[in-house]
């Protein structure tokens, strides 16, 4: 959530991208709610929207337990945004990253089973048939700035 939010800034939005509520309900925390359960929430935030919109008070009400990162800056991407948190994760963790602008909808007995998987790496949240993400579990790149499907919903499969 270190991002401008720049699409919608530009359609006029004032409330930052992670707060804009959907249902009443900000954004980011739909999409959070949407992942597995996790021991520990870490959101790593501009700067500006702890100090203007209390990003850090309004998630740490809603999502428990949290740790917020300020991020003082724009980042390159969601890869490097994500580095910014490092001194909170050991190096045994179990990483679910997401983004504050999606929510996912996935089989959980599947789920579980690829993440109990000894040949299995990493999962990447990504929405059905994402050209992006190849079948035989082989990445090439993963656009997030790019609409490649009109699909509303990401599936974890």
């Amino acid at each position: 959530m270190a991002g401008a939010g720049q699409r919608f800034v530009d359609k006029g939005y004032t409330t930052p991208k992670p707060l804009i509520p959907i249902d009443r309900t900000p954004m980011v925390v739909r999409a959070a709610k949407s992942l597995p359960v996790a021991d520990q929430w870490i959101f790593a935030v501009r700067s500006e929207h702890i100090r203007e919109s209390q990003i850090d008070e309004r998630l740490n009400a809603l999502i428990s337990p949290t740790t917020i990162v300020p991020v003082a800056e724009l980042t390159e991407g969601q890869a490097c945004t994500c580095l910014l948190a490092m001194e909170h994760i050991e190096d045994n963790d179990w990483l679910n990253i997401g983004a504050c602008d999606n929510a996912m909808v996935w089989n959980q007995e599947r789920f579980q089973t690829l993440v109990e998987d000894p040949e299995v790496d990493a999962l990447i949240w990504t929405f059905r048939n994402n050209p992006a993400v190849l079948q035989v579990c082989m990445v090439g790149s993963i656009p997030t700035k790019t609409v490649l499907s009109n699909a509303s919903q990401s599936r974890c499969q």
